[in-house]
């Protein structure tokens, strides 16, 4: 550690308030593939990011936080400035009201990655942590989101947890695939550093992955590419889950749907931009909220259509 660097509580101090804060947290929540991580890596990650990083006013934001790595941080090194960007409404809170209680300042913003990150958190990060789904495309978008939120020069980091089974080290490769695309470079890997509570189909545990951004790693960012809708391993917004078919009672009175992220792109520029660039709305619109239902009170918020059709799952036919 730093000398001049402000240290917080001690390792000891903080594993015991951190397994308080796990057993107290809301339920996790299969279908958005959160599993625990154990009290012991939470505060390993957190003692990782402090011995290793300057963090006294630096900027250190966490897409997901449900294993509370944010609070552990905020433990030992209270200088730094934290965010949480994660799109479980119950989460957010317990994060917001444990920091409160303890002192420590966490940022908290609900967000679906596969929207796009709040405009607030781009190129504002020193530091970006991720524990993403473990799919190729949970990876991809967690990864690039994590670009987005860096700060463009020399010394940010992006830091992913990735775990596959012994028999699936195609999956490991496919992970690899993905932080070559977006061209960033390989720093450092910490094998078997999580553990997990269950998680058993990876063994329990996954390897942290420290990756450095270069220029050509911004080019590809920039670029963008659309955002899949199904990034999980289960649930209606698990890979293999199939698209939404509209039941024949509803085909002739809708209007075929269009993707979350299409609907809510127009409306964010027609919001934000200036009234002789702002793009023209339909009248009518319908979109498919089949994969992501926990959207519907924001979009119809955000909503500037006359009039907005929402395609929602059947509760009663498949439980998500």
């Amino acid at each position: 550690m730093p000398e001049s660097e402000e240290a917080g509580q001690s390792e000891e101090a903080a594993l015991r308030v951190i397994s308080g804060l796990v057993e107290g947290a809301p339920a996790r929540r299969r279908r958005l593939d959160q599993v625990a991580a154990t009290p012991d890596t939470c505060l390993r990650r957190a003692g990782f990011l402090a011995s290793r990083y300057w963090l006294k006013g630096a900027h250190v934001v966490f897409l997901g936080d449900h294993d509370l790595t944010s609070l552990a941080l905020g433990l030992l090194r209270p200088s730094a400035r934290l965010s949480v960007v994660d799109v479980d409404d119950d989460l957010l809170e317990y994060v917001v009201n444990a920091g409160s209680k303890l002192g420590v300042d966490v940022d908290c913003w609900f967000a679906d990655l596969r929207l796009g990150l709040p405009r607030a958190l781009r190129e504002s990060a020193d530091l970006v942590f991720t524990d993403p789904p473990y799919t190729p495309e949970g990876m991809r978008l967690f990864a690039e989101r994590g670009c987005q939120a860096l700060k463009r020069d020399d010394r940010s980091r992006l830091l992913l947890c990735y775990g596959f089974g012994e028999r699936q080290a195609s999956l490991g490769l496919k992970v690899q695939a993905v932080l070559h695309h977006l061209r960033l470079v390989l720093v450092e890997v910490q094998p078997q550093f999580n553990r997990y509570i269950g998680a058993h189909a990876i063994g329990g545990a996954s390897s942290l992955y420290v990756t450095r951004p270069v220029r050509v790693t911004w080019e590809v960012v920039d670029r963008g590419t659309a955002a899949a809708a199904r990034i999980y391993s289960q649930g209606l917004a698990s890979i293999e889950s199939r698209d939404s078919r509209l039941p024949d009672e509803l085909r002739g009175c809708i209007d075929q749907p269009v993707p979350v992220a299409e609907l809510w792109r127009l409306c964010e520029r027609h919001a934000t931009a200036r009234p002789e660039w702002r793009p023209t709305l339909p009248d009518v619109a319908a979109v498919d909220l089949t994969a992501a239902p926990e959207l519907a009170p924001r979009l119809l918020m955000a909503n500037r259509i006359r009039c907005l059709q929402l395609v929602l799952p059947d509760r009663r036919r498949k439980p998500f």
